[in-house]
């Protein structure tokens, strides 16, 4: 049947978008052709799909969401996008991380292990927001105290020491030599010796 035009029940059917459903392949996508699903509601072959906002399931993607994907740089973090693991399950470039609870599972197997910084920094040990134990970027430790230039400082809220053996210049000295001693808050004097 060859025909200008039809109708049907009344209506003008418009025949100029003929060719649009003529040919269509259900499931698969052609270019200039209407878009028509399979018999699983499924279709294949569009290269590229513009949208304000994509469902999956109940949860709705919206463009914000998705440009959180796009681009990333596995096992490299970048500002405003979402953070993935290297095939060794690292990643790198997080400048600071803070969590109200953290597990830290730090397990050695034969090489040594390092956890600081590369840089001439401090490292710090923080409990309820204030220093606990603080390694100086020369290697000081420094106990409940900021770091100062002693090798090992106690700060003057710790409560003691406890030193099972100690050693002075290759000297030992076993805990019954100085058990129940009070060490006196020390002054130095000029001459580097210690005020008794």
């Amino acid at each position: 049947m060859n025909c200008g035009s039809l109708t049907i029940n009344g209506s003008s059917l418009d025949l100029s978008g003929h060719g649009y459903v003529s040919g269509v392949t259900p499931g698969a996508a052609s270019a200039s052709k209407a878009l028509v699903l399979d018999s699983s509601s499924n279709i294949s072959g569009i290269n590229s799909l513009q949208t304000t906002s994509v469902v999956l399931g109940s949860a709705t993607l919206t463009s914000t969401e998705a440009n959180y994907l796009i681009g990333l740089t596995t096992g490299v973090a970048q500002a405003n996008k979402v953070i993935t693991l290297n095939g060794s399950l690292n990643v790198s470039g997080i400048n600071n991380l803070s969590a109200s609870i953290s597990t830290l599972l730090y397990k050695i197997l034969v090489e040594l292990k390092h956890i600081g910084s590369t840089t001439a920094h401090q490292l710090a040990l923080r409990t309820n927001g204030s220093r606990r134990l603080t390694i100086s970027s020369g290697g000081n430790v420094s106990i409940a105290d900021t770091a100062t230039g002693l090798q090992i400082d106690l700060g003057s809220t710790g409560t003691g020491l406890n030193v099972p053996n100690l050693t002075f210049g290759g000297t030992s000295f076993p805990n019954s030599y100085y058990t129940g001693v009070n060490l006196a808050p020390l002054v130095t004097d000029t001459t580097k010796k210690a005020r008794k």
